[in-house]
C-alpha cells in the first residue's frame, strides 16, 4: 500500500476535493484505482518481470502530479493538507499486510 498508485491517488484525491475540485478528485481517485488493479493483473501475468511495480508506479506519482497542477496552477491558494495521516494509515495497512503474509508462509508465529 506504501508508495502505492491508490495511496498517491489518496493522497491527490484529498488535495483535490479539498481546494473544492470534486469531480477531479473522483477522476484522480479512480485512476489511481484502475492503475492497482492493473497492477495486480500483470503481477499475475508477468510476475518475474524486475522493477515493474516500480515503473508502474512512478508513472502514475508522475501522473497524479501533474493532474494536480493542472487543475490547481497556483499554488500560493491551495489549501495546505497534512500528509501525516495518510502515510501512518498506509504504513499500518502496509504493516498488516506484510505481517499476513509472512503468518501465512509461516515465518511469524
Amino acid at each position: 500500500m506504501l508508495f502505492s498508485p491508490l495511496a498517491g491517488g489518496i493522497l491527490t484525491f484529498n488535495s483535490l476535493r479539498a481546494a473544492g475540485e470534486k469531480a477531479a478528485a473522483r477522476q484522480a481517485l479512480w485512476v489511481s484505482i484502475g492503475l492497482c488493479g492493473l497492477l495486480l493483473l500483470l503481477g499475475q501475468v508477468l510476475p518475474r518481470i524486475p522493477g515493474l511495480s516500480i515503473g508502474i508506479g512512478y508513472a502514475s506519482g508522475q501522473w497524479l502530479t501533474q493532474y494536480l497542477r493542472k487543475k490547481l496552477p497556483d499554488e500560493a491558494d491551495y489549501p495546505r493538507k497534512s500528509w501525516v495521516k495518510p502515510a501512518v494509515i498506509c504504513v499500518a495497512i502496509s504493516a498488516l499486510v506484510l505481517y499476513s503474509a509472512l503468518y501465512n508462509k509461516g515465518l511469524v508465529r
